[in-house]
């Protein structure tokens, strides 16, 4: 049994920090003047005050992969890359001086509860079109989000490997999701209403989802658990449910692609705004519900629950003749429940986005210096679903026109503090939240962090001009603010 739970806790960390190793919120894509489309991504009325007529995203990527459960020593992310094809194994079955050619991995060995984050996000062909207070947008996006918050100090490692035989503990209720969509959204932002003091504005998305890949599993209590040998777990009863919808014929080893669920997401805002008649502002607050919606799985999906007062017996030796998702979980069916059909509850399932509040707040030092706020949380709910991982950042920047440079500073879930840095050159947008994953080797690589994306935008900015409001600000940056009603 400790055998099989080495092997999986490995295979996971490898897994996740090698594919999709990389940007959680995309800062210097999300949070300048200049941002155009990308910006409702964080707040879904922020156009309202751009500078910009209009934007075109034409592609961009961002990747992140964050976790407190392993680590590889002594790796960045080019390490990695440069020694893609390298081994990676458990620092504790080296023998030995170590492999040059070899990457070496171990585990946390303390008694917080752990975490993995990884988000992957394409951003297709998007555009907005900002003029008079109004903003209007169509985006497009593929993304891929695995979440795994508070798994219990019981499940790490280290704590597993020292458990006796035939002594019960606790592992309390927990959850795992992983979930692969599309989303083609629709964005519409309007200035409600102008006074001497600022503006403000309202802003949502509404976005249709498209699911393809999904799976979670949920430890819905406390449950009492003890390896009765080195192959075999009891559990004492409790409540789980776990579920699947994939393409991936693992008996084939093939890959059907087909849309398995659909449904609907919204993002919904509000900007506050103390702006001069040119665009630029001297400060800006905001705040945005992100993420609310859930996609329905109802093709290629299966719903399983085990729900029981016995006890039970799992024999992990018995796993190795499984070839198919429908073996597995008829299997653990069999295993708890005597019966291999009897966990079988649905056809269909849902999960939720990752659903999160976000505070906003910009303020503009000089005519090209700003520096930005931006807190995001994630809302929990008692249904299956996607974790956000918490932030909060305070990023100073400057910028101009065609170019701009941003350094955010982030608290990452709590945690951990991240050193980033953006930059913009003309169409082309770079950068990391995380930045010293990248380039600098860390005694404990736990994830990085990048994103890139490519635009157009005119080469003449648009003259803001109130005079559809209540008011007409003439003011200027360097100006006493005259209003004329």
């Amino acid at each position: 049994m400790r055998i099989f739970l080495q092997v999986s806790s490995l295979v996971l960390l490898c897994s996740s920090i090698s594919a999709s190793l990389f940007a959680q919120e995309q800062l210097g894509l999300q949070v300048e003047r200049y941002s155009g489309v990308n910006s409702v991504y964080l707040n879904p009325a922020a156009n309202t005050t751009s500078p910009l007529k209009w934007d075109i995203n034409l592609i961009g990527v961002g990747l992140f992969a964050d976790n407190d459960y392993a680590y590889i020593q002594d790796a960045s992310l080019i390490k990695l890359l440069k020694n893609r094809n390298s081994n990676i194994e458990y620092i504790g079955d080296l023998e030995g001086s170590p492999d040059p050619n070899t990457l070496y991995a171990d585990f946390y060995d303390n008694q917080r509860k752990k975490s993995a984050y990884v988000n992957t996000k394409i951003l297709g062909p998007s555009f907005m079109v900002s003029m008079n207070g109004r903003s209007f947008g169509l985006f497009t996006n593929v993304r891929s989000v695995t979440s795994a918050q508070k798994i219990p100090a019981a499940l790490g490692y280290y704590e597993l490997e020292r458990q006796l035989e035939n002594q019960e503990f606790q592992i309390d209720k927990f959850q795992v999701a992983s979930m692969t969509w599309s989303e083609i959204g629709v964005n519409y932002a309007q200035t409600i209403f102008q006074n001497n003091s600022g503006e403000f504005a309202l802003g949502g998305n509404i976005k249709y989802l498209q699911g393809y890949e999904a799976a979670f599993f949920k430890n819905h209590e406390s449950v009492g658990v003890a390896f009765t040998s080195d192959d075999s777990l009891q559990i004492n009863g409790g409540e789980l449910s776990f579920g699947y919808a994939t393409n991936i014929d693992i008996e084939n080893g093939s890959y059907d692609f087909q849309r398995n669920g659909s449904g609907f997401g919204f993002d919904l805002g509000f900007t506050y705004t103390n702006s001069y008649d040119d665009g630029s502002y001297k400060w800006k607050i905001g705040a945005s519900i992100l993420d609310a919606g859930q996609i329905k799985f109802k093709k290629r999906a299966a719903l399983h629950t085990v729900n029981t007062n016995d006890l039970y017996n799992i024999v992990l030796s018995e796993f190795e003749s499984v070839t198919s998702e429908e073996d597995l979980f008829e299997l653990i069916s069999s295993q708890a429940l005597s019966d291999s059909t009897a966990s079988f509850s649905s056809n269909s399932f849902s999960i939720a986005l990752p659903t999160a509040l976000s505070v906003q707040a910009d303020v503009s030092l000089t005519d090209n210096i700003y520096v930005n706020a931006s807190l995001v949380r994630r809302i929990s709910f008692g249904k299956p679903m996607l974790k956000r991982a918490n932030m909060f950042a305070v990023t100073p920047r400057f910028e101009k026109r065609w170019f701009g440079v941003s350094v955010p500073l982030v608290l990452y879930d709590d945690r951990n503090f991240h050193l980033g840095t953006s930059l913009r050159l003309g169409p082309l947008t770079l950068g990391s939240d995380n930045l010293l994953s990248i380039v600098k080797e860390q005694q404990q690589f736990t994830g990085s962090d990048f994103y890139v994306a490519l635009k157009i935008n005119p080469f003449e900015l648009s003259k803001r001009n109130r005079s559809g409001g209540q008011y007409q600000n003439n003011a200027k940056r360097g100006d006493v603010k005259c209003y004329k009603w």
